[in-house]
């Protein structure tokens, strides 16, 4: 089957024939020339793409896409057209389907199908202004266009110059339209690719308010509970779906998980059991669950669950202890990048503490990450910041006129008195000068202001 997005169309640059093709490459399309304007109809987006998966069923395919002449009506140009961009010819048909959108400005498939052709030819702004024409023009219940939801969504997420737009479109798909459970699992997936894992888990439970029996918007819950590490929750989501014909095994892998972490290792290799009962199991998948077997009767913990460990444990000595763990696998610097990150975005100083000096001893650009420690909403964070400012001058000299600039910034922002006496001390530290600070100083926003001044001067 063709995809009725775009992920199987080839993209070209204009005026390009797809690699190892033979047939020619773009040219200056007479014969659309020579096209008049047809009354507008009604072609449905389903029925260009059956006519393009009936081409390419025939034998040969491709040169069967190459006999499809243009025809005198509104779908069988938009066939042709959609032909010639599978082919990788999106150049030669770009100006007809603009056309067409001119004659035919209301019509919803128009607009879909140009929005492939400038995909091909890598227009992104150009792209998502033709599906979001298509979008419009087809609401609300999109039964001319129905893949124009999913399509727009995916494209805007590609773009980084459209992530927040995605994300408004997403939320209002969610709130209210026909997609919003595709919404709300795209949306909790971003939401968690940021360690935002609160958000998309509302995000879940909003979609499972409009629809409480869908199977993936459950299974997406129980994922976000177990990376939350509340494992009773996540085990009492998943434990119902591991006979869903679709997504049983995906619960039963979460469920190993969870198990593991619980300490219930009998249950944890029961599942396994289990899943390498599968009857055809692809090698990929059996390979996986033999791994999970020997993970659990050696009494391992994989990646997944150190990360889950880092989001939620009760003891924070075990998170640091497994942050510590991770961020020191020299051997996977991705694995180590991630379990830093999770640590830095905690709600628990004690971690981005942690973070931060783990963070400093391993970068190439300590000061940026220092910059981030001084910014941080916690006193305490900030303290610690500068307390590591201060190790890194004495490890590095080469930082130390850096960070006495960087330090004296941070020090002239600083409200909260812990935060601001450890601060005066590295720059005691940094310069080797000793300004005394008087007792109570450090809550008086005025003696503060002169201290700062202060230390300028003596800068």
């Amino acid at each position: 089957m063709v995809d009725r997005g775009h992920t199987r169309l080839v993209k070209t640059a204009p005026g390009k024939a797809e690699p190892g093709s033979t047939v020619q490459a773009a040219k200056p399309a007479v014969e659309l020339a020579e096209f008049s304007a047809v009354p507008a109809a009604r072609v449905l987006e389903t029925e260009v793409f059956q006519f393009l998966e009936k081409t390419l069923a025939v034998e040969g395919g491709r040169v069967a896409l190459a006999a499809v002449k243009p025809g005198t009506t509104l779908s069988e140009r938009l066939e042709y057209c959609l032909c010639r961009i599978q082919m990788g010819l999106p150049g030669q048909v770009i100006p007809e389907l603009e056309r067409l959108t001119r004659d035919h400005p209301k019509n919803p498939t128009v607009w879909r199908i140009l929005g492939i052709g400038y995909r091909q030819v890598a227009k992104t702004d150009e792209e998502i202004k033709a599906y979001r024409r298509c979008y419009d023009l087809d609401s609300p219940d999109h039964a001319i266009c129905p893949n124009v939801i999913r399509v727009l969504g995916t494209t805007m997420l590609e773009s980084p110059a459209h992530a927040d737009a995605a994300v408004s479109y997403l939320r209002e798909e969610l709130a209210k339209g026909s997609e919003f459970e595709w919404a709300a699992r795209r949306l909790s997936v971003l939401l968690s690719e940021q360690e935002r894992h609160e958000e998309g888990l509302f995000c879940v439970e909003a979609g499972l308010l409009r629809s409480p029996r869908s199977a993936l918007l459950r299974y997406s819950k129980g994922v976000i509970l177990f990376d939350l590490h509340r494992l009773a929750a996540a085990q009492s989501v998943l434990e119902p779906l591991v006979d869903n014909q679709v997504i049983g095994k995906y619960a039963k892998e979460h469920l190993f998980r969870t198990f593991l972490l619980r300490g219930e290792i009998q249950r944890a290799r029961s599942i396994c059991n289990e899943l390498l009962a599968i009857k055809d199991l692809d090698d990929q998948h059996r390979e996986l669950y033999q791994n999970l077997l020997t993970q659990v009767n050696r009494g391992d913990l994989g990646v997944v669950d150190c990360y889950a460990i880092l989001r939620g444990h009760k003891s924070i000595k075990v998170r640091i202890g497994v942050l510590g763990r991770l961020a020191r696998n020299e051997k996977s610097p991705t694995v180590a990048s991630r379990a830093l990150q999770i640590a830095a975005n905690s709600g628990h100083a004690l971690m981005r503490i942690e973070a931060l000096r783990l963070l400093v001893s391993r970068s190439s650009q300590p000061l940026l990450d220092l910059k981030g420690g001084f910014s941080d909403p916690d006193g305490k964070v900030r303290a610690m910041a500068a307390t590591v400012a201060a190790e890194l001058a004495k490890q590095n000299s080469k930082y130390k006129s850096a960070l006495v600039v960087l330090v004296l910034e941070a020090l002239a922002a600083e409200q909260d008195p812990y935060a601001f006496r450890s601060l005066h001390q590295a720059m005691q530290g940094l310069t080797g000068a000793v300004i005394e600070i008087p007792f109570g100083a450090a809550k008086d926003p005025e003696q503060r202001r002169r201290l700062v001044q202060a230390w300028r001067d003596r800068k």
